[in-house]
């Protein structure tokens, strides 16, 4: 135990994460969500009012969120009762590639050192198993047919991901 706690103290000591600016309201950098999405959108309020971990210099972090509110996404770009995703491929496809071409950083890890958190949605694993694959996704989903990983070894340590 004592040794786990002083990881966890050297970890809050020293971890920087870059909070990509890209990307506009709604669907990135959303304020909190309500009912089953609400941990989505607090997680990513709490974090981009954290002046602890986070920091803007990109050469300084060891992780980089990609501030994507899942809920707002499906909201804005997805056809009801469609069942075509085909639209929220294409824009995260896209979004992701912009990133990875202004910052040369990307290609360091293939992204690796990259999470989302998505909270409550049972398409976006298979949303993001593709296009996001090589990043930390935390999902918040129980549905384990969507290539659920209960850990992720990257070149930084183990992590929670779906």
């Amino acid at each position: 135990m004592s040794m786990f706690k002083r990881s966890y103290e050297l970890m809050e000591k020293t971890l920087k994460v870059y909070i990509y600016a890209e990307g506009e309201k709604p669907i990135f950098h959303s304020g909190p969500l309500d009912g089953i999405y609400a941990s989505e959108g607090w997680f990513m309020k709490l974090l981009q009012e954290n002046k602890r971990f986070v920091t803007k210099n990109p050469e300084k972090s060891h992780l980089f969120y990609l501030p994507i509110s899942f809920r707002k996404l499906k909201v804005t770009l997805y056809v009801p009762d469609s069942h075509k995703r085909t639209i929220i491929l294409h824009f995260l496809s896209n979004y992701v590639e912009m990133i990875a071409q202004k910052y040369h950083f990307w290609n360091r890890t293939g992204g690796a050192d990259r999470f989302i958190v998505v909270a409550s949605h049972d398409w976006a694993p298979a949303s993001t198993n593709e296009i996001m694959s090589n990043c930390i996704r935390s999902l918040c989903n129980a549905d384990l047919r969507g290539g659920f990983q209960f850990a992720k070894i990257t070149g930084i340590g183990a992590n929670f991901c779906a």
